[in-house]
């Protein structure tokens, strides 16, 4: 589909189990994938116009949306096909016997790219369709300049991954969850240091730096063993610097940190149902073909009266609040178990040093009567045999766990 202007103002929609999904693609892979979702939202928001139809990236697009050289944008276009054409996304669900399950699907049904016309083609699959096309409810949006920056492909998918939990600002996952989400195969970064200084550091540097968010994280330890994160994060301010009346040059909008966006006068909704009711104005405006500026501002205040798509942020909350839970609860638990083997531990080395001092206590003829019972007792087991005459002639028999159910046989007959 040709002919579909693209701007830093389009948004990036997406199911929140696309968002959640994982996705191994490199970051040209994730960029031309961007362009094509907002090129195929542009054309239509029915899912069976989007299914019969296919959707062209230029060069020229790639240029212009992420600010590279010409031969850059070639290159990447040429490269990115190679990758787009095995590219699977992995869901996880729960099955009918109640277990988790993984299932793959293709990204695309063909990715074609002509050399002489500096072009990607697109067509999406019928399982990805759904997930970005005649979205209602449970989608993510976010504007397409966000990202632009963003040179860590790690750094795209996690700020999607916190993006879509927009109205917390809170985002606690498991180690397990966050590799999977940000598409990292087992084999890979399998050191926590390496993890955090080549994946989770720099992405949250280039987020920080680069995004409307402020994201920092604190680590979720068992022992420890660190076994998942708490992110939180504030939405940065959009400020218009003070007009200095003696210069012909336009105030610059600057951002500001770690503030959360200013709530327009006499609203009680949030930013994020805020940008919810926008979108489903955005989106009934395109579907009218309305084109009335008064007539869009009236859709606009229409839909943040009437609360228009809000009905689905309570439901994502539950849910958000009940995985919540089920992490906090298995990171008590964990800390129960590790306590009570600690526990069990210490009083297993109490007992054992009990024993030890009893024996010590008894005379060096006692002693020898022990020990020279205990080999009797042992003697037809060859292996334990010869490792317990070794014991004995360094005087550590008697300390050696393998060998105190015989000692105490012995011990307990000769009433010691």
């Amino acid at each position: 589909m040709n002919g579909l202007e693209l701007s830093m103002n389009d948004r990036v929609v997406k199911h929140n189990d696309f968002i959640e999904a994982s996705l191994n693609l490199d970051l040209v892979e994730q960029r031309l994938i961007f362009l094509a979702i907002i090129k195929a939202r542009k054309h239509s928001d029915d899912v069976a116009e989007t299914l019969k139809s296919e959707f062209i990236i230029h060069a020229n697009d790639y240029v212009k949306v992420f600010n590279v050289e010409r031969h850059t944008a070639y290159e990447s276009l040429k490269n990115g096909v190679k990758g787009l054409l095995d590219a699977k996304f992995l869901y996880r669900y729960e099955n009918k016997n109640n277990n988790v399950a993984q299932r793959g699907y293709n990204l695309a049904s063909w990715v074609e790219y002509v050399d002489n016309e500096a072009c990607v083609t697109i067509k999406f699959s019928p399982d990805v369709v759904p997930l970005i096309i005649g979205l209602n409810n449970k989608f993510t949006s976010y504007e397409l300049q966000q990202i632009v920056n963003l040179q860590s492909r790690y750094a795209v998918r996690l700020y999607e991954m916190l993006i879509r939990w927009r109205d917390t600002g809170k985002l606690i996952i498991s180690l397990e969850d966050l590799r999977f989400g940000l598409g990292i195969q087992k084999a890979e970064y399998q050191l926590m240091s390496n993890f955090k200084s080549r994946v989770l550091d720099l992405a949250i540097t280039q987020i920080n730096q680069y995004t409307d968010i402020e994201a920092i994280y604190e680590q979720k330890k068992n022992g420890r063993k660190i076994i998942g994160f708490e992110f939180t994060f504030t939405i940065k301010c959009e400020q218009v610097e003070e007009p200095d009346f003696f210069s012909d040059e336009k105030p610059k909008k600057t951002k500001s940190k770690k503030s959360r966006l200013p709530l327009p006068i006499m609203t009680s909704l949030s930013e994020h149902e805020l940008l919810l009711t926008k979108t489903k104005a955005e989106e009934y405006i395109h579907k009218k073909q309305i084109t009335d500026e008064k007539h869009k501002a009236n859709i606009f205040k229409l839909a943040e009266k009437e609360g228009w798509g809000l009905e689905t942020i309570k439901k994502e909350q539950d849910i958000y609040r009940q995985k919540n839970e089920k992490i906090l609860a298995e990171i008590a638990t964990e800390k129960q178990i590790e306590k009570a083997n600690k526990i069990a531990l210490l009083e297993e080395q109490r007992i054992n040093q009990e024993f030890i001092e009893k024996f010590e206590a008894l005379s060096e003829l006692e002693q020898k009567g022990v020990l020279f019972k205990v080999q009797e007792l042992i003697k037809n087991i060859p292996i334990i045999n010869k490792s317990f005459e070794r014991a004995v002639a360094e005087n550590q028999a008697h300390k050696d766990i393998m060998y105190r159910t015989y000692f105490k046989q012995v011990m307990e007959k000769e009433n010691y």
